[in-house]
């Protein structure tokens, strides 16, 4: 089982177990179309849109992984279907993606094709909520004295 820790302070001196504690465990990730959807865009003799590297804030709190709808829009994409989702302001509908995540230089493995919800992130900083569908699948130890997190998938 591959193992991946993440300590904040090793890479920024100035940041503590107070960095944690204030903004979470952030993952550089890329999002794009699945692969056959690249396969069938590439034999129509379409454009391939770019992977889009993002931040991920991991979110215990989201049953679903959500991305940002600007992504969407970047990458072309169509919702599959609308499903309601609950929020703090009650319950809405929001569109269903297909994507592809990966996960560079962590053992997450890639997700060919995750059903995600597209969302405004705008203010958060990131575009991608890492949530507990992909987290399912994973170990975490979050020790809040060291500001120190642990990944083992």
């Amino acid at each position: 089982m591959p193992i991946y820790s993440i300590r904040p302070s090793v890479d920024d001196p100035e940041a503590g177990p107070e960095w944690l504690a204030s903004f979470g465990l952030v993952l550089t990730l890329s999002v794009g179309v699945p692969k056959m959807w690249s396969r069938r865009l590439a034999s129509k003799g379409r454009t391939v849109p770019a992977q889009q590297e993002r931040l991920g804030l991991v979110d215990t709190g989201a049953s679903r992984t959500c991305i940002d709808i600007s992504i969407t829009r970047q990458l072309g994409l169509l919702p599959l279907q609308t499903t309601p989702v609950a929020t703090p302001s009650g319950i809405e509908e929001r569109g269903v993606y297909p994507v592809r995540l990966e996960f560079p230089d962590m053992p997450i493995p890639t997700h060919a094709f995750l059903r995600v919800l597209a969302v405004d992130l705008a203010g958060m900083g990131v575009g991608v909520l890492i949530g507990r569908d992909i987290l399912q699948n994973c170990l975490m130890i979050w020790n809040g004295r060291t500001g120190e997190v642990t990944l083992a998938y």
